[in-house]
């Protein structure tokens, strides 16, 4: 009876853990099944949707305007960060993961992936303080927000978010770790105070 109770606890912490590691691989395939068919559908018509934006935009109407400007750029980055982030969704879902290839490609993946975003929502902040202005100051609007100071103003802001996310060509690494299952190699942060500044 004392081997039988000793044993029980560990047949229990055994089955626990046969219990989590099933429940991890059926996710696991659940979500890789949906990246395989959502990702490139979502690609697809994302792009399409973007691209008649652009050529509704460009015609005479629309484009001497500011807004204009903005909306065009903001959909030649959200066309970037769809297919970049969802590209990298596909490859996954085949166990093809670019970033395990070199080191290179492992910091310009990530670095895109958090930069592309970046630029989106600061487009986005762009446009929304030139609407304010169109709202609050519509006769000195037009002065502020000409085409030209639009293109400096994101040009600005692209070269700070370019300093800003630059940490990345040297905080990520190609990284190979022994685990259970053989090495593991990925994209990740070598020292543990860089995981507090990412």
């Amino acid at each position: 009876t004392i081997l039988k109770t000793r044993l029980r606890p560990q047949k229990e912490q055994n089955d626990t853990i046969s219990t989590y590691q099933s429940n991890t691989a059926f996710y696991d395939n659940v979500s890789r099944m949906t990246m395989k068919v959502l990702s490139p559908i979502l690609m697809f018509l994302g792009t399409v949707g973007n691209i008649l934006s652009v050529i509704v935009l460009l015609r005479k109407p629309f484009r001497k305007t500011a807004m204009c400007f903005y909306l065009i750029t903001l959909a030649i980055t959200d066309t970037s960060v769809l297919n970049v982030v969802l590209l990298n969704s596909v490859l996954w879902s085949h166990n093809i993961i670019l970033s395990q290839y070199s080191d290179f490609i492992c910091k310009t993946t990530k670095f895109h992936i958090y930069f592309l975003p970046h630029v989106d929502s600061w487009i986005i902040v762009q446009l929304t303080v030139e609407r304010m202005a169109a709202v609050f100051f519509p006769f000195r609007c037009k002065e502020w927000f000409s085409k030209s100071r639009c293109a400096v103003y994101l040009l600005i802001n692209i070269l700070i978010l370019l300093v800003l996310d630059s940490h990345i060509f040297w905080t990520m690494h190609l990284v190979s770790r022994n685990t259970n299952h053989g090495t593991m190699r990925g994209c990740s942060l070598l020292i543990d105070q860089h995981k507090h500044f990412f």
